[in-house]
């Protein structure tokens, strides 16, 4: 068996200071491995046998911040050398897309975001996306370290990279991002077999998840979404009499504003498609350009005069599409391919066409720029609607079973084999995969932090997540509970949790403003791992009571006090004598107290409940003396 090191600890690694540096992987049986961690100062070697399986781990003297070194292995046979080992701290990013989301994604938007990423002090590993619901591994299969400095800073997390930004700007500490998020995946994924077992919480039918079974499944949904989309293509009459052309002839094509998202006619599956004749002025002629339309329910194609500019497979990434040299009248075509109930333009984002120096600004606040007064914006949307004509009606697409979604999966593949890491802490954002079923998510994320904490055997690390941001959904009762349910899991000892819903945006689920959640996180991360005295996140709170004529609430982290930003409403639910939803406003009565005054001879009754910014984009109103938010709530009335 040849000498293999763990990816986790390769070139331009960044491992956690001040604790044993493991270093592990596999030799032939029976070896004797020797490493050596080499500084400018000193140089110290260990050795330790190879186990019967192949195993071997050695440890190496920890070391402080700053320090960079060399790490060399041998067999006797094989010798490795590990370069630019850097020590500092090292956080675990984990959670769905809004964790995973890359900086390349608000790129485009913010053109030079990427201009200051030339740290060399952040370093990131993005953990490969495999899972395993059967078997815990060992070790990564495969993985690279990565310097911002030099090395694709596009690919980081986002939230990761400004997380780790705001705190080199206080902390002369290195710091690594290791990203094991992955888009869609439900917090059940994250958690041992074990744990979800104890709780009650494993499917019955978990066991069907072997190797042959979800092999079985993909071939079975790859051969049927293939034969889905050839189906449609060839059916597909704007291919065949090319729709995409600027010579179509769309004359009795029926017309619609992009801005219609609620359309009939695109409320089933199949393919339509759009045109439509532009001028822009004469100025914009043969300047590079950007086609930015928002997303798109599900698939798209987009033609300028006839050449494809841009096409997307799926809903969530931004319709960002470059064209190189924009003519002065030209024919935009749509290929919109709708695969499930409802498809078409994303209800609330702007289309727009980026032009010249334009690219270079920041225009990430779409709904408040003004197209008629910045130069380089064109508002495709003031120039009124497009002609559009169904070729192809379908059935709904078949189902992928998103083995992401699954219990346990991530967990053996991608958290177990990182165990051995020293950490600072951890960053958790999730839950829009599990909003639909809110009840229990508290217990479910308090067993995911013991699960963790267990495995790594490093104390009560930090952990610190996201509250679901502002969006607007048909329904959003179930938004609403699962943020209370994430409020509840605060219960869990050195956790903090940062809100976010003045930072969201109510139409995408993917919001660009990672910044300001990054930032409160890395204020969390200032009181909970490093010491710092100031509160790690806005007023929570701990009881309302229900005293003569009025309710009190009394809240936590409040720092030197609450501050009204705004009318401090409050609903009452299910009072005796009052309607089933009854808002009175609230004052500040103390440092950390609100009174709720009611009716004279009100008494809430046993079953009441008290709400505090209960709906998806509540108006920020009430902060501690830090200016971080207080979270909404609904909680019983003692």
């Amino acid at each position: 068996m040849t000498l293999h090191i763990t990816p986790l600890v390769s070139d331009h690694c960044l491992i956690q200071r001040d604790r044993p540096v493991v270093v592990w992987g596999t030799a032939g049986p029976g070896r004797t491995i020797a490493a050596t961690l080499t500084t400018a100062e000193s140089s110290v070697s260990v050795q330790s046998d190879v186990a019967a399986d192949g195993r071997w781990e050695v440890a190496l003297p920890a070391q402080p911040a700053g320090t960079v070194a060399t790490i060399t292995v041998t067999d006797g046979e094989t010798t490795g050398v590990i370069h630019d080992v850097l020590f500092g701290d090292v956080w675990l990013l984990a959670g769905q897309s809004n964790m995973e989301m890359r900086m390349e994604r608000i790129a485009d938007e913010a053109p030079h975001l990427l201009d200051d990423a030339d740290d060399d002090g952040i370093r990131w590993f993005n953990v490969p996306q495999v899972f395993d619901f059967q078997h815990a591994h060992d070790d990564l299969d495969a993985g690279e370290w990565f310097v911002s400095a030099k090395d694709r800073p596009a690919d980081m997390s986002a939230i990761g990279y400004f997380f780790a930004k705001k705190l080199r700007e206080t902390h002369n500490v290195p710091i690594g991002l290791v990203n094991t998020a992955v888009g869609g995946s439900k917090i059940e994924t994250w958690m041992s077999r074990e744990r979800l077992e104890s709780m009650g919480a494993l499917p019955d039918d978990f066991d069907k998840y072997t190797t042959d079974y979800v092999e079985r499944q993909q071939r079975l949904f790859t051969a049927a979404a293939a034969a889905y989309d050839k189906e449609a293509d060839d059916a597909d009459r704007g291919l065949v009499e090319h729709w995409e052309s600027p010579d179509a002839d769309d004359s009795d094509w029926d017309t619609m504003e992009l801005t219609e998202s609620d359309r009939p006619e695109l409320q089933s599956p199949g393919i339509i498609w759009l045109r439509k004749r532009i001028t822009v002025p004469e100025r914009y002629a043969g300047q590079p350009a950007q086609l930015r339309f928002g997303t798109i329910h599900d698939a798209d194609r987009i033609y300028l005069d006839g050449r494809l500019i841009g096409e997307t497979f799926y809903q969530y990434p931004p319709r960002d599409y470059d064209i190189g040299a924009l003519p002065h009248t030209f024919t935009l075509a749509i290929r919109l391919k709708v695969e499930g109930a409802m498809g078409g333009f994303t209800k609330g984002k702007r289309h727009l066409i980026i032009v010249g120096d334009a690219l270079e600004r920041d225009l990430t606040d779409h709904a408040n720029l003004d197209a008629a007064s910045t130069d380089g914006v064109i508002d495709v949307d003031s120039l009124g609607p497009w002609r559009f004509r169904r070729s192809v009606w379908m059935p709904v697409k078949p189902n992928d079973e998103f083995f992401r979604m699954e219990p346990v999966g991530d967990y053996n593949a991608m958290i177990v084999p990182l165990r051995r890491l020293g950490l600072t802490g951890a960053l958790w954002y999730q839950g829009e995969s599990n909003c639909w079923h809110p009840y229990g998510y508290a217990d479910l994320q308090t067993s995911l932090v013991q699960d963790w904490r267990r495995l790594f055997d490093q104390g009560e690390f930090p952990f610190i997540y996201a509250q679901l941001p502002n969006y607007q959904l048909d329904d959003p009762s179930s938004w609403l509970y699962l943020r209370d349910e994430q409020r509840k899991a605060l219960a869990v000892h050195n956790t903090a949790m940062v809100t976010t819903y003045d930072a969201g945006e109510d139409s995408d689920l993917h919001p660009f403003d990672k910044k300001t959640v990054a930032e409160r996180m890395a204020v969390a991360a200032e009181s909970l791992a490093y010491g710092g005295d100031g509160e790690p996140m806005g007023p929570v709170p701990c009881w309302a009571r229900s005293e003569a004529n009025r309710l009190v609430v009394r809240f936590t982290h409040v720092g030197d006090g609450l501050h009204a930003l705004g009318p401090l409403r409050f609903d009452v639910v299910n009072g005796a004598g009052l309607p089933r939803v009854a808002t009175f406003e609230g004052r500040i009565i103390a440092r950390d107290r609100i009174a709720i005054d009611l009716p004279l001879g009100t008494v809430p009754g046993r079953d009441a409940s008290l709400r505090f910014l209960w709906e998806p984009t509540p108006t920020p109103v009430l902060s501690n003396s830090a200016g971080l938010l207080a979270t909404p709530f609904s909680m019983s009335i003692d």
